[in-house]
C-alpha cells in the first residue's frame, strides 16, 4: 500500500486514498500490537521497567488524531487488505 502511494506520488498523481489507507492500516496494526502486549503482560505492562504503557498510549494517538480518517472507499480497502496477508504477531515488541 505504501509502495503504491509512493509510486503515485512520484508520478505526480493523486495518492491521497492510498496514503490514507496505508496510514489507517498502520494505525490499526499498531493498536492491535499494543493491545496484545497489554493483555500479555497484564498489570506488569504499567511498570516503568517494561515501557509498554507509554507505547500503548502513543499508539492510541494514531487512532484519535485528526489525521486518522477512515478511507472513503471501504470496499476498495477490503479488496486491497485481502490481497496482502497480515503477518502473525509473534512478539510484543512495538
Amino acid at each position: 500500500m505504501v509502495d503504491r502511494a509512493a509510486q503515485l506520488y512520484d508520478g505526480k498523481q493523486d495518492c491521497a486514498e492510498e496514503a490514507n489507507t496505508a496510514k489507517y492500516l498502520a494505525a490499526e496494526a499498531s493498536w492491535a500490537a499494543g493491545e496484545a502486549c497489554m493483555q500479555t503482560f497484564g498489570g506488569f505492562a504499567f511498570a516503568e521497567e517494561y515501557d509498554i504503557e507509554r507505547k500503548w498510549r502513543e499508539t492510541r494517538l494514531y487512532q484519535v488524531t485528526s489525521t486518522h480518517i477512515k478511507p472513503k472507499n471501504k470496499k476498495n480497502m477490503r479488496v486491497l487488505c485481502r490481497s496482502r496477508p497480515s503477518p502473525p504477531i509473534s512478539s510484543c515488541r512495538i
